[in-house]
């Protein structure tokens, strides 16, 4: 009984730090990705979000296909 009680516990720890992530990526999406004046202020970096941020989508969907 104790295994699965540990183990739910440990599936909603993950699910709830998932749900962070993902709030605060769509955060970082929104500032990096759809603001001009970002783009323009920090070219550099907003380029190299666009390939990081594929890869933190397919991460998050990874977790929630499982």
């Amino acid at each position: 009984m104790n295994y699965w009680i540990k183990s739910l516990g440990t599936i909603s720890e993950v699910v709830d730090l998932l749900g962070t992530v993902a709030r605060s990526w769509q955060f970082l999406e929104n500032l990096f990705m759809h603001s001009e004046e970002v783009k323009k202020e920090l070219p550099e970096e907003s380029k190299n979000f666009v390939g990081i941020d594929r890869n933190v989508k397919e991460i998050l969907k990874m977790g929630n296909d499982i």
